[in-house]
């Protein structure tokens, strides 16, 4: 609940406060009348009507929060806006005695709606192919996100040409 009471020398009264997809929605409801506090009924329907509206905008937060997990759109900051949020192009490392392995993965990075706690994982592109791969990612990441369709997330698979260039600039970077 986003209904707090404020009770200082410029405002007594309750404000409600949730931001909405970026945007925060605010108001205030005074609690004073004729110069004098509000109290029994009174109060209690100004109370009431400031619930009514933090209800109301909650379900918009969470209708926002739904469409905004649905849809998955990564960051500009991700370099590729065609992936989804959540699941990367990666190069990983393994050395097995002397020898040194290096391969590209898709990992998915998420807050699991099932376990109620972060999971992350990688396909082997080497293992599964470009395709394979991220099918897969995109199945567990729809999995732990709920989300019963995501043929819209399958179709916004990043090309691998945009993709290496990437990740050979990430390297550049790296050192």
């Amino acid at each position: 609940m986003s209904v707090y009471l404020i009770d200082n020398d410029s405002f007594f009264g309750y404000r409600v406060r949730r931001v909405i997809s970026g945007v925060p929605h605010q108001h205030y409801f005074s609690l004073l009348g004729n110069g004098k506090r509000l109290h029994g009924k009174d109060r209690a329907a100004v109370e009431s009507s400031a619930e009514k509206l933090d209800q109301k905008l909650e379900k918009q937060q969470t209708k926002a929060r739904r469409s905004r997990e649905r849809e998955s759109i990564p960051s500009n900051r991700a370099g590729d806006p065609m992936g989804v949020k959540g699941i990367s192009v990666r190069r990983k490392r393994t050395v097995r005695g002397e020898k040194r392995y290096d391969y590209t993965v898709f990992q998915v990075n998420c807050m699991s709606k099932l376990e109620e706690k972060p999971v992350c994982t990688t396909f082997s592109v080497d293992a599964h192919d470009w395709e394979g791969a991220w099918l897969l990612a995109v199945r567990f990441y729809a999995k732990h996100k709920g989300l019963r369709q995501y043929g819209h997330l399958l179709e916004r698979i990043p090309s691998q040409k945009k993709a290496k260039k990437i990740l050979k600039q990430k390297a550049l970077m790296a050192g």
